[in-house]
C-alpha cells in the first residue's frame, strides 16, 4: 500500500513538473497539467487494455487511487475526466499561448472547485467501506455527473469570456 501510494504521490509531482516546465503563467501551467493528466490517464487504461484485456468494460470498477482515501468507480468516469481534462486544458493553453485572458471570475472558481469536489466525492463515498475490506457499493453517478455539469459549466463560460490580454502598463 505505502510503494503505490508513493508511486502516485510521485506521478502527480512529475505531471505537476511538466506543467511547471511548458507553462509560462500559472494558468498555463495548470491547463498543460491537466492536458498531461489526461493524457496519461487514458493512456493508462488503453495500454492496461491493450497489454493484458482488462478492463474487459467500461463499467468495469476500479480502484482509482489511494491518496487521502481510497477511490473507486467505472472505467468510463476517469476517462470521461480525462477527455475533459484535455478537453479544457488544450483550449485554455492555446488561447493563454495566444496571448489572451480567460475570464476567470470567482463563481469560475468556486464552480470549478466546487465541480471537481464533487466528482470526488463520488469516488470516496465508499472510502469507509473499503478501507474495512469491503465491496463498494452502486457508483453514484448522479453525485459524478452533477460535478462534471457544473465543473464543465465554469470552464466553458471561462473560455468563451477570454479577451485580449490588456498591454502592460507604462510607468
Amino acid at each position: 500500500m505505502a510503494i503505490e501510494a508513493g508511486r502516485e504521490a510521485a506521478t502527480l509531482v512529475m505531471i505537476g513538473a511538466v506543467g511547471l516546465l511548458v507553462g509560462r503563467t500559472w494558468l498555463e501551467r495548470l491547463a498543460w497539467s491537466a492536458v498531461v493528466f489526461g493524457v496519461w490517464d487514458i493512456g493508462y487504461y488503453g495500454w492496461l487494455y491493450v497489454f493484458s484485456g482488462w478492463p474487459p468494460s467500461l463499467n468495469t470498477p476500479d480502484l482509482l487511487f489511494l491518496l487521502p482515501v481510497p477511490w473507486v468507480g467505472p472505467i468510463w468516469s476517469p476517462v470521461a475526466v480525462s477527455v475533459a481534462l484535455v478537453g479544457v486544458g488544450l483550449t485554455a493553453a492555446s488561447a493563454l499561448r495566444s496571448g489572451r485572458e480567460l475570464a476567470l471570475d470567482r463563481w469560475h472558481q468556486v464552480a470549478g472547485l466546487g465541480g471537481g469536489l464533487l466528482v470526488v466525492l463520488s469516488y470516496t463515498l465508499d472510502a469507509g467501506r473499503l478501507i474495512g475490506s469491503g465491496m463498494p457499493g452502486p457508483y453514484p453517478w448522479p453525485v459524478f455527473a452533477l460535478g462534471m455539469v457544473v465543473a464543465l459549466a465554469a470552464a466553458g463560460d471561462s473560455l468563451r469570456g477570454a479577451r485580449p490580454a490588456a498591454p502592460p502598463q507604462v510607468g
